[in-house]
């Protein structure tokens, strides 16, 4: 009676677990996306997820002359947008007139998101049962950090921040291109293949622009 009893206890707590994995999917409903040849291609959206993202950017090397002159400006492009950082910026968050500036010294971006997952599929067959996800991309929220890491003596901290933005929205590059996104899922379900868009992989690219 005992083993019975005890089968009857971890039946009941397998039963428990089951129930709440499937009330709790952490994605939404399939919703219509839209319709490209033959195929009808439908979407989901992952629950929101937090990260932290840093990204180096490369050393000021031989920019670091015109850039402290006001020539150039460093010109940084997010998933959000741009920014054009002027080195007016690097000597108030320093704030020391007398320290020395060195071409190894660099920038660096720190991204606080919170983001969804977005999967586009379409059915295999009639009965909506089989789904082949073609296509996932990001979009979300993010407050947005700039660092200064100078090199050399005289520095009172090794890295200076600001705050360039809050709750910016974030997204992969074609997230809202809804018919250049139609037109490749027909070309990745043809070739039975996924694409996969991150805002890690896309949000930072460094460049200098003259004034």
């Amino acid at each position: 009676m005992k083993k019975y009893k005890k089968y009857f206890i971890i039946t009941l707590m397998l039963a428990f677990v089951f129930s709440f994995s499937f009330t709790s999917l952490p994605v939404s409903a399939a919703s219509k996306y839209g319709t490209y040849g033959r195929r009808t291609y439908y979407y989901t959206v992952s629950k929101a997820k937090n990260i932290r993202i840093e990204k180096r950017g490369k050393a000021v090397g031989k920019y670091l002359n015109e850039w402290m002159e006001g020539g150039v400006k460093l010109a940084v492009s997010y998933a959000m947008g741009n920014y054009s950082i002027p080195f007016s910026i690097v000597e108030i968050m320093v704030g020391d007139g007398g320290v020395k500036y060195d071409k190894k010294s660099y920038s660096s971006y720190v991204f606080q998101a919170k983001y969804t997952t977005r999967n586009i599929f379409y059915y295999q067959d009639n009965a909506k049962k089989k789904k082949k996800v073609v296509l996932s991309d990001e979009k979300g929220v993010a407050d947005v950090f700039y660092e200064f890491h100078p090199v050399g003596v005289g520095f009172k901290k090794s890295t200076y921040t600001k705050k360039l933005k809050s709750k910016a929205t974030v997204k992969t590059t074609y997230y809202d291109k809804k018919s250049r996104n139609l037109e490749r899922c027909n070309i990745l379900a043809n070739h039975n293949t996924k694409e996969m868009w991150t805002i890690s992989s896309e949000l930072l690219t460094e460049k200098w622009r003259k004034k």
